[in-house]
């Protein structure tokens, strides 16, 4: 019953995902996903008023195409400020690291420095 997609390629050869026991019908022309079967195909008539799969919209997708640009601008702006924090994060700690090596070798040479003064007395 279904053997090629509207572009004309073999639907066998492509994907198959039948519920159990389908296609069943030599007349039964199309296909539908059975939702409460994990989306199994069923073969059905063709007069039967179904959506088309490629027309399955995400909330975003459906949403009108001004309030998806700011949608999208305040997500991008809220990226930027945290991008900028992490930055800025990540400096501080280089930073901090370069005193702290800093102030290691200034303490190493104080010790040395007291040691060579010991050994002279």
């Amino acid at each position: 019953p279904f053997h090629e997609w509207d572009d004309g390629s073999n639907a066998e050869e492509k994907y198959e995902n039948w519920y159990p026991g389908e296609p069943n019908n030599k007349h039964e022309k199309c296909t539908e996903l059975y939702s409460e079967h994990r989306g199994l195909w069923n073969d059905l008539s063709c007069v039967a008023a179904r959506y088309f799969v490629c027309n399955a919209q995400t909330k975003i997708q459906r949403m009108e195409f001004d309030k998806r640009e700011e949608l999208i601008s305040n997500r991008m702006n809220r990226h930027k400020i945290r991008w900028q924090a992490y930055q800025q994060a990540a400096h501080r700690r280089k930073i901090r690291k370069a005193f702290f090596q800093r102030m290691k070798e200034h303490m190493r040479k104080i010790r040395e420095h007291q040691r060579k003064m010991k050994q002279r007395q």
